[in-house]
């Protein structure tokens, strides 16, 4: 194993060490107006753009879609899971 030379504690680097990791909350697949984005639930009405799904360029300059923006899930979503 080569040697790290940092300030950067191990818990950072190599994760927690009580041997479970934690588990990632599930995305899934949201229709947004023309695109499709993955959305990972945040409480129970909203979530959080992960990735945009599209082939369309203007979809990835749309303020709208920017990843990390909190939508509301409601209406018009496709609920489909995308892991």
């Amino acid at each position: 194993m080569p040697l790290l030379y940092t300030v950067v504690p191990d818990e950072i680097i190599f994760g927690p060490d009580d041997g479970e990791e934690e588990a990632a909350p599930t995305a899934f697949a949201w229709q947004r107006g023309r695109a499709a984005v993955q959305v990972v639930p945040v409480g129970e009405r909203l979530g959080r753009i992960v990735r945009v799904f599209s082939t369309d360029p203007r979809d990835y300059l749309d303020p709208s879609l920017e990843p990390g923006r909190l939508i509301e899930l409601t209406g018009s979503g496709t609920g489909g899971a995308s892991g």
